[in-house]
């Protein structure tokens, strides 16, 4: 049988394991950082027990991803160490279960979801979520509890003091034989004594050899930052057409629920079933389900109970720019704000196209939506490689930087959509939305998203327009699409009502 651990599927869990742990930092830091110390000293305590490679390979990942469900678990609750209630505590108990039904999707963690779903089982029956006993309980996930309680112990965790390592192993003594396997936890606590620096290496090393990595092409930064604006620049867009720096690829799930949705045969449940295939996109459905904008009676807790909620195309779209905001993110804090602006930017046009399609009734609103999200999509991937080679040259100005990645970024990200698959349409916008100059004859797509990106301009989400300098009146896409001042005033505030009630979703 194929290990489903083997290096051809290296990259795809990676990039998997990647995506799931940020939603937990987005959660809490806190929990991601548990994670990783878990996991990290799982591996060492396993490697002591001379387990096989595939096993530790598992019981790795398992440790990384084992409060994935928690993400579910509201913050009032999730947050507090202390002081919860019967019925709050249940709730807490849910996450395991949580957690094994969102790594389920994927075939490559399937042999892992035994160790996710027990890991607070007890020897003596009383952990959950099936109160297990004994050799019931998978070896692996004794393992992730013993290591999982001893975190918890000597960090803050459910502590308002974290607990020094003898103090933290006299009580693991006193939770063997009957919370904790009584021969793994001998051996745990003499692993432990044996090197009490190993806690050192552990917090050094948040990423150990188990899963063997692909390394990533390497930037070269010096090359990329050489020469004036202009041409850093266009040596930028010259790699990516000659596939010297690494393009992004939106999630497959985007392609794939508009093939849905476009399909008369397909319902609710075919579409959820695609979207719940990537369990990232699918917690975060479920928290915009959750939130303000679309909040009902009862609390969402599945994919086939938001789509319902939010409704099949709105769904689309919202998946859309889940996967859409990842391309914004940067390490170099310079760019971080900027980066920001351009997000609000690009988020304010689509719900601002949206508005404009509808007032004008064209037709397929979502479409329009999309078409304002990523229009500058070429701008994006642009200042994004020069945030991520953290660029830090004081003397050449950020305006002049944007104005050259103004130039240039229509044709370049045409040319992106194109490679990602995209139609025409698609394409014919992100190339000519700038105008200034339009015909009669300009498809009605590039004149609503020009008049969209110059609307949420206007509404104050410009990357560095003074709102006051936009003269909407005079726009010729406005003045072809015939529609009014009252309209357009409608339109503004629709945006701007928008953006503040997305603030803690996509913002």
């Amino acid at each position: 049988m194929e290990n489903n651990f083997s290096e051809n599927k290296q990259g795809t869990l990676k990039e998997l394991i990647n995506s799931l742990m940020l939603e937990m930092e987005k959660k809490d830091p806190a929990m991601k950082a548990h994670a990783t110390r878990v996991a990290n000293q799982c591996v060492l305590f396993t490697k002591e027990l001379d387990r096989p490679s595939k096993e530790i390979n598992q019981i790795y990942i398992a440790g990384l991803l084992h409060d994935i469900g928690m993400v579910f678990i509201p913050d009032n609750i999730s947050s507090r160490k202390n002081g919860l209630t019967e019925s709050e505590m249940e709730y807490i108990k849910k996450h395991t279960i949580l957690s094994e039904k969102i790594l389920s999707k994927y075939d490559v963690l399937k042999e892992i979801l035994p160790m996710i779903r027990h890991h607070h089982e007890a020897i003596d029956g009383s952990g959950y979520p099936d109160g297990l006993k004994g050799d019931d309980i998978p070896a692996g996930a004794k393992i992730l509890y013993i290591v999982n309680i001893y975190d918890r112990l000597i960090t803050s965790g459910n502590n308002a003091k974290p607990s020094g390592i003898d103090q933290a192993l006299d009580e693991m003594v006193k939770l063997s034989g009957n919370k904790l396997d009584r021969a793994l936890t001998e051996r745990f606590i003499s692993f432990i004594r044996a090197d009490e620096n190993k806690q050192e290496k552990i917090e050094k090393n948040s990423n150990p050899e188990p899963v063997r990595q692909e390394p990533e092409k390497p930037l070269d930064n010096e090359e990329i930052l050489k020469g004036s604006i202009k041409e850093i620049v266009t040596g930028i867009i010259h790699k990516f057409r000659n596939n010297d720096l690494n393009l992004p690829v939106l999630p497959e799930v985007v392609k794939n629920i508009q093939d849905v949705i476009n399909s008369p045969s397909s319902g609710m449940d075919n579409l959820a079933e695609v979207i719940e295939k990537d369990a990232v996109i699918s917690v975060r459905l479920i928290h915009v389900a959750n939130s303000v904008l679309y909040r009902g009676a009862e609390k969402i807790l599945t994919v086939k109970q938001a789509i319902p909620r939010i409704g099949a195309k709105e769904t689309q779209s919202i998946v859309a720019t889940i996967a859409n905001k990842s391309l914004y993110e940067v390490k170099d804090r310079v760019f971080k704000k900027l980066m920001e602006r351009l997000w609000k930017h690009s988020l304010a046009s689509a719900f601002a196209a949206r508005s404009i399609a509808g007032e004008m009734r064209l037709g397929d609103t979502e479409k329009y939506y999309f078409m304002g999200l990523v229009h500058d999509i070429g701008k994006v991937l642009i200042l994004k490689t020069l945030g991520d080679a953290h660029y830090k040259d004081q003397t050449l100005s950020i305006d002049d930087m944007i104005t050259e990645v103004r130039a240039a970024h229509t044709g370049f990200g045409s040319s992106i959509l194109r490679k990602w698959g995209f139609g025409e349409d698609y394409c014919r916008v992100c190339l000519l939305h700038s105008g200034p100059k339009f015909k009669p004859s300009t498809d009605k797509e590039i004149l609503v998203t020009n008049l969209a990106g110059n609307i949420a301009k206007k509404g104050g989400f410009g990357v560095t327009s003074n709102p006051d300098s936009i003269n909407l009146s005079t726009l010729f896409s406005r003045i072809l699409l015939a529609i009014e001042p009252p309209q357009i005033d409608s339109i503004i505030e629709d945006t701007v009502r928008r953006m503040s009630e997305t603030s803690d979703i996509f913002h």
